[in-house]
């Protein structure tokens, strides 16, 4: 975990970074250090640098050993580090395929039911990364641990996502897998059409686009067309309304 995973930030320095700049935040502590020179704050980590040392472990079967530790540890306290550096793993679409191949998968939907929140939203994010990249047909196809199980983290990821990228990875691999047609409906069973249609009120252009291409992956399950002719529904007017994008694509 600690040669790909920034290092935890405590609550006090999250509250300052978002209150104050680089250089405010160095002022404060050389003040408190009254006048004696605080020591040089730690060096933060580069995420690129990171995101390499993860596609290296995956080169040399980290996601295996991973997978095997979730697959066979009784305790808990390991499902935080290994989700972290499962999404840290997924990181490069290059990685993606070996990652399925290993295990990292199966040991990511076995983390978004454990019962810590922070590997659950972690797990589904990584799910959301690698299913960017992947054909749904090659998913390994054992009950419980198949494409279908990445449908509810995802769309509870689309609900309730700390951020826009979370949102626009998961809705990209939601449009995915709506070209499967058992996977169509699983995905409208879940109620990903409301979760879509409150992603289309981001400001954001990418994330809009997605939500739309997953939307209308979905509108041939029988459920979702009976929504363009009900006069309740909003649905021909949202299509309508995003067919007069600035945004072309």
């Amino acid at each position: 975990r600690r040669l790909c995973v920034s290092r935890d930030k405590s609550e006090e320095e999250k509250r300052l970074a978002q209150e104050m700049d680089k250089g405010q935040i160095e002022q404060m502590r050389q003040l408190s250090a009254g006048g004696m020179g605080a020591p040089p704050p730690e060096k933060e980590d580069d995420p690129e640098t990171l995101r390499k040392l993860a596609h290296r472990l995956v080169l040399d079967d980290a996601c295996l050993v991973i997978a095997e530790i979730i697959a066979h540890t009784k305790t808990d306290t390991m499902n935080v580090p290994a989700a972290q550096v499962l999404l840290m793993m997924a990181n490069t679409p290059e990685a993606r395929g070996k990652m399925v191949q290993q295990g990292g998968f199966k040991a990511l939907l076995t983390l978004t039911v454990c019962p810590d929140e922070a590997a659950r939203t972690s797990a589904a994010w990584g799910l959301a990364k690698i299913g960017i990249s992947i054909n749904p047909a090659l998913y390994p196809r054992r009950t419980g641990s198949g494409p279908e199980a990445m449908v509810v983290p995802l769309v509870k990821l689309i609900d309730e996502g700390e951020n826009e990228l979370m949102i626009f990875e998961a809705a990209m691999t939601l449009c995915n897998l709506a070209t499967v047609p058992e996977l169509r409906d699983r995905i409208v069973k879940a109620k990903a059409w409301r979760a879509l249609e409150m992603a289309l009120t981001s400001d954001n252009e990418l994330v809009q686009r997605a939500s739309v291409e997953a939307m209308s992956n979905l509108v041939s399950n029988e459920e979702i067309a009976d929504k363009f002719t009900s006069p309740k529904s909003t649905a021909v007017k949202i299509f309508v309304g995003f067919a007069g994008s600035e945004d072309l694509k």
